[in-house]
This record gives structure tokens, sequence and C-alpha cells, in this order.
């Protein structure tokens, strides 16, 4: 979640000046009905019960969903870490969510799942910050 969390509390937080984040994700309705971590299935099952279908789910959170807030970051700098192969929330959000930031923005793929490389994503954060901060 905290990518979710990060990408629509920098939206909405005027003070941030530039932010990194990683395996952020949209379309919170997508992750629920593609995402494979353990605890997800039975969110499913409840959505089922319920008789909600997926276009009900995502109404119901949009209000929170980081995808109706993110080009509000936009002038700031923005950096995006994605990897290709998460299945844990899955990439193809991530990658909505990177299309509608707007620049300036950054965007790193990573051919790994939901771990990604952090040797590399703290290298290129700590550039990036290096060079939006001063």
């Amino acid at each position: 979640m905290g990518g979710i969390i990060g990408a629509l509390f920098i939206s909405v937080e005027p003070r941030i000046k530039a932010a990194v984040i990683t395996v952020p994700r949209d379309k919170l309705s997508l992750m629920i009905k593609e995402s494979q971590y353990h605890t997800v299935p039975a969110i499913r099952e409840r959505i089922k019960e319920l008789g909600l279908s997926w276009e009900e789910v995502q109404r119901i959170l949009d209000p929170v969903d980081p995808i109706n807030f993110i080009e509000l970051f936009s002038p700031r700098p923005l950096q995006i870490h994605i990897g290709r192969f998460d299945n844990i929330v899955p990439a193809g959000t991530g990658r909505l969510l990177a299309e509608k930031a707007k620049q300036p923005k950054e965007v790193y793929w990573y051919d790994v799942g939901h771990g990604l490389p952090l040797d590399v994503v703290l290298k290129r954060a700590m550039k990036f910050f290096k060079i939006s901060l001063n």
C-alpha cells in the first residue's frame, strides 16, 4: 500500500517539492481483481458475496484512487519505479498511473516482480533529489 498511499499523499500535499514513488498503482479495483497477494482473494470473495460489479467497486474507491489525483503533483518533479512482473500490485496499473502523471517525470521499469533492486532505485532517487531540490 506504500506506493498507493504515497502517490495519493504527494498529490494533495503542496509542501512536497519532489517525490519518488515505488510500485505505485491506480485503478484500485483492477489491483484487487488481479493481485496475487495472499489476503486479496478474501476481498474478492466479499465483493462477490455483496454482488458488486467491478465498476461499482471502482466507483466506491474513486475518492481515494491515486489516478484521480496524480496530475495535481505537476509541475513538481516526480520519479516512478515499477516492477514489470509485479503480481502483488499488477504492473499494468502502475503504467496507467505513470502515463497519467504529468511532466516533469522519470519512469523506470525493472525486469522484476514486487521487489525492486533497491541499490539501483536508491542511486537513481538520490541523484534525482540532488538535482530536483537544488
